[in-house]
């Protein structure tokens, strides 16, 4: 019974783990936004997931985890407060750390811009982080069927953003209904593993179309596919 617990503890850490490394930029645009100074906004981060993924850092996290996208921000503004009310530098170092490439950083926050408010550029950049996620499964996925080069002539038609239907045609060498037929399928099986990808970041799963509606209104007009 022990090491069965222990097990379990072990891999809901570990599925925890993937979550933020996956949703950790929506948390850098909140910080750049919040701070101002991207070198400090890029720190805090960094001491939050040290922190979060350290030793003991999950005990919250599994009791209270809800919808894992206001648990990270509530937790991280939590983080925060803590942090400006004793020395930093005694949490340097310590634990593991995220790396942040500063280019992603840049494209997310520039997708981002027109919202100052840092809670809505941060549910913004949380559902930009969703799509892309589910973008890249279906990537692998048609890869895995040798289709890797059909993926990338569908994909922008995805957003509604794709070159008119008898252009995509054209390339892929079919005719302009295969092409509808082909898109829509793609759409119906984007829905899909959109819903397994926010689903696993919900508790509750009743609350998965008031997630995803939330994730809509984030995007704005359009959704951007969703």
């Amino acid at each position: 019974m022990v090491e069965s617990s222990r097990a379990a503890t072990t891999a809901g850490r570990a599925a925890l783990g993937e979550l933020c490394e996956r949703y950790r930029l929506p948390l850098v645009i909140f910080a750049r936004r919040r701070v101002g100074d991207p070198d400090e906004a890029r720190e805090l981060v960094q001491d939050f997931f040290a922190d979060l993924l350290g030793r003991g850092g999950f005990a919250t996290v599994e009791h209270g985890r809800g919808r894992f996208r206001s648990y990270l921000l509530g937790a991280f503004c939590h983080h925060v407060a803590r942090t400006y009310q004793r020395e930093r530098a005694d949490k340097r170092g310590r634990g593991r750390t995220v790396s942040l490439d500063d280019e992603v950083v840049a494209r997310a926050a520039q997708a981002v811009a027109d919202d100052a408010d840092p809670e809505r550029a941060y549910a913004k950049a949380w559902a930009l982080a969703v799509v892309a996620r589910v973008e890249d499964v279906l990537a692998q996925q048609y890869a895995a069927r040798g289709q890797a080069a059909g993926f990338a002539a569908l994909r922008p038609h995805l957003r509604g953003e794709g070159p008119p239907y008898a252009e995509t045609a054209r390339l892929l060498g079919t005719s302009e209904a295969a092409l509808k037929v082909a898109v829509h399928r793609l759409r119906q099986r984007f829905g899909q593993v959109l819903r397994a990808e926010v689903v696993d970041t919900l508790a509750d799963p009743g609350d998965l179309e008031a997630e995803i509606r939330t994730l809509i209104a984030a995007l704005g007009p359009g959704g951007s596919g969703l």
